[in-house]
């Protein structure tokens, strides 16, 4: 993991486009630690700004900006190519010579050799990537398949870039902007940092300000499998915009070419791959270590691990809230692996020193409240390891959220339930306080079946009442996926969310008649980048560190895409396939509660231990200056205090908001 930042000054209006790059990159200094770099060609008016996370050789040899053999290349990388090593010994059979150790290095004589468009297809990593061909007087911005590597591009001046994210931007007389984060184009001459309106109502909407837009006018997302080119030997150069890599089109591939192997094939290339994909992710020149959330996905990592033939450290968060709390799980999981273990404790008392910090973490709005134990697990895994895998991208890929089994049996139930009814069961279901049914059920569901279970059945019940009233399956989706409707009292009545998601590359593309398959491709598309992987580069960026993420190899992503839905849901269980391969190959007992992930329990956070937080950070004179209405917010306590559902979630948003807020004063 690095920080990447830079400048294309075609106003001319820059007097040192370098000394600015390297101002934009040392703003991205918690990304890179270890060293900083910069780069310009008078000509082009172009500048590179770097700052460096050491992994792969730790020389000099690593640095970058790095040139390419000829010179004929200069790029910047942020992330790894987790396969160079191939990938080098393949260029040094064709008689390629190579100075270091490095990806990056790697990477340029690819493209010496091939091109940039022609050699993305061939690189396995999460990357996001600067390159300036000197040849072609072409700038190439590019990021990584699914989106695991941030790239945020805009323009300085009056205008804001089109809202399509794939219209061409002209560039005479202006100037291109790109960093990492956000905060990186605060040093950038021209560059406004206007809120954008739609973008706050569409972060009230997902608690994330979705791709392609940023909380800023003039700065948007590069959308995953996306790059801009930037043809500087024509007379009016305009960014263009493609897609290299999409959801829909390896989809298409695997309908076209579907798996046709019974369970036992499936189940060997799966081992195959993920052992693979392990193995490549354990390569490193620094410490390598593994958070081991105790579900199915990350024990499945492990296991791919250990029948890599290494065993990393791992980290686990251990909650003191029942329901919460996988820490048991994960113990008995590196027992079992023989890993070195350590469990990091985490309550309301170190969730409120993060609050403190979340402005600095995010340069925009996020609300994911899982974000808390991850930045705490990240900064002890960042003591001792530089580098950790995770099972991200588990339940995107192979089919984990219950979701995925829950809306054709919800649809298949409620369509049978006349309306009139339909409207009592919900005003009933959600009139019940949540303590009471949880209290309730606890024990009844304590002594059923796994496959049965539920961790918190009070917060169950309040949610299939909000389902109660859809018009089609597809509207249970949503749902169940959105963290939950917008509020139209917490904005200005005129302040609207637009669409979130991509049409390009969104669930449309794949037939209605598999519902299943079109939620795990909007899931893909939407959810995996612009909440998950946000999450997870930044908050192990917060401390320096570097996540992988096994489970996103795309081959494996390509492989599920042309699978049938039976091998990612079945009747009685989600992940099968997972399943069975951290049981079977990797004589690892997946775990038998219910799915909690990093599940914070705000409702019992605020309403106890924090809420003196809420009426310090929420009150009316705080709140003054900024788009949120105080009586909206008043209506939140109120809510919460009846133990009205995801009033706790929805006051958490607003928490994450304003802390952002005031950070960075908009």
């Amino acid at each position: 993991m690095c920080g990447l930042a830079g400048l294309l000054d075609g106003a001319g209006l820059v007097a040192d486009p370098e000394a600015i790059a390297a101002e934009m990159a040392e703003t991205l200094a918690h990304r890179g630690p270890d060293g900083s770099g910069r780069w310009s060609t008078p000509k082009a008016r172009l500048a590179f700004g770097f700052r460096r996370l050491a992994v792969q050789d730790l020389s000099n040899l690593g640095d970058q900006p790095m040139r390419s053999s000829s010179g004929r290349f200069v790029a910047m990388l942020n992330g790894e190519i987790y396969d160079f090593t191939r990938l080098r010994d393949e260029l040094r059979a064709e008689g390629v010579a190579f100075r270091g150790r490095s990806d990056t290095e790697v990477m340029l004589a690819m493209f010496e050799r091939h091109g940039v468009r022609a050699s993305l297809d061939r690189l396995n990593g999460m990357f996001a990537i600067a390159a300036w061909d000197e040849r072609d007087r072409t700038l190439w911005l590019v990021r990584d398949r699914l989106g695991k590597k941030p790239m945020h591009v805009g323009l300085a001046g009056s205008a804001p870039p089109p809202d399509d994210p794939f219209e061409p931007w002209a560039l005479q007389d202006r100037t291109l902007c790109f960093a990492s984060e956000l905060r990186g184009f605060r040093p950038c001459p021209g560059m406004r940092f206007d809120l954008d309106e739609s973008a706050v109502a569409a972060y009230f909407q997902c608690g994330v300000v979705p791709a392609p837009r940023t909380i800023h006018r003039s700065i948007r997302k590069l959308p995953p499998g996306g790059l801009m080119r930037i043809d500087l030997r024509r007379e009016r150069p305009v960014a263009e915009f493609e897609r290299w890599w999409s959801v829909a089109d390896a989809a298409r591939r695997g309908r076209e070419g579907p798996f046709e192997g019974d369970d036992r094939e499936a189940l060997d290339e799966i081992e195959r791959l993920t052992v693979d994909a392990a193995s490549l992710r354990l390569l490193a020149d620094v410490p390598v270590g593994l958070l081991l959330s105790g579900g199915v996905d990350s024990t499945a990592v492990a296991g791919a691990c250990r029948a890599a033939g290494e065993v990393p450290k791992t980290f686990s968060i251990a909650f003191g809230e029942s329901g919460y709390d996988e820490s048991a799980s994960a113990r008995r999981a590196a027992e079992t692996l023989g890993s070195e273990h350590r469990e990091i404790a985490f309550g309301p008392e170190q969730a409120l020193a993060w609050l403190d910090r979340l402005g600095d973490v995010h340069d925009e709005p996020f609300a994911d409240s899982s974000q808390l134990p991850m930045l705490e697990i990240c900064r002890a895994a960042r003591q001792e390891v530089t580098v950790a895998l995770t099972g991200d991208g588990g339940d995107e890929v192979f089919g984990g959220y219950e979701r995925y089994r829950a809306v054709p049996a919800l649809w298949s139930a409620i369509s049978r339930i006349p309306a009139p009814l339909r409207t009592t069961a919900k005003t009933v279901l959600g009139s019940l306080p949540i303590a009471a049914v949880d209290r309730a059920l606890g024990p009844v569901l304590a002594a059923l079946p796994a496959r049965f279970a539920t961790a918190r059945p009070g917060e169950r019940a309040r949610q299939v009442a909000s389902l109660l009233d859809a018009p089609n399956a597809w509207a249970i989706y949503e749902r169940l996926a959105a963290p939950g409707p917008g509020e139209d009292d917490l904005l200005p009545s005129d302040w609207k969310s637009p669409p979130t998601a991509f049409e390009a590359d969104g669930p449309g593309d794949t037939p209605d008649s598999d519902l299943v398959e079109r939620m795990i491709a909007h899931d893909l598309v939407a959810y995996l980048p612009d909440d998950i992987l946000v999450k997870a580069d930044r908050t192990s960026m917060a401390s320096g560190l570097e996540l992988r993420s096994p489970l996103l190899d795309h081959r494996l992503v390509e492989l599920l895409l042309s699978m049938p839905t039976r091998f990612k849901v079945d009747g009685s269980t989600t992940k099968p396939l997972l399943r069975r391969l951290a049981a079977e190959r990797f004589d690892l007992a997946p775990p038998t509660q219910p799915k909690m992930g990093f599940a914070v329990p705000m409702t019992r956070w605020l309403d106890g231990p924090m809420s003196a937080t809420i009426r310090d950070r929420l009150d009316p004179a705080r709140l003054a200056g900024g788009p949120i209405r105080p009586d909206g917010v008043a209506r939140l306590r109120n809510d919460l205090a009846r133990g009205v559902p995801k009033s706790a979630d929805r006051l958490w948003w607003v928490l994450a908001f304003e802390a952002w807020r005031s950070r960075w004063g908009c």
